[in-house]
């Protein structure tokens, strides 16, 4: 699943640590049972294995308002592992915080 630009970059900037930005796969949703995708947990694990990628964070800490074609009808931008006021965290949350825990090991 580890996309193609992983060894080129490392090939490009050796000796360099690369930091992952701005990833995801959709939106997480709403809800407080919401959950990262298999895939994006899978891709996030896959990451570790390379000792040049020095960590990874999500496309969006929160959801946002938005008026981009596609947004739900609630007018949120669903991305977030927390609520548009930062207030409610969803299981994603929790999930990404023991993804990120497994990068400390």
């Amino acid at each position: 699943m580890l996309p193609y630009w992983r060894k080129k970059t490392h090939e490009k900037f050796q000796g360099k640590p690369i930091f992952v930005s701005e990833i995801g796969l959709s939106q997480i949703g709403n809800e407080p049972n919401s959950e990262l995708r298999k895939e994006l947990v899978t891709y996030i694990k896959e990451l570790k294995q390379f000792p040049w990628i020095s960590g990874v964070s999500l496309w969006s800490y929160n959801d946002y308002r938005s008026n981009y074609k596609g947004t739900p009808t609630s007018g949120y931008r669903e991305w977030g592992i927390v609520d548009a006021f930062r207030k409610k965290k969803k299981k994603a949350y929790a999930q990404l915080k023991a993804l990120y825990k497994e990068w400390e090991e």
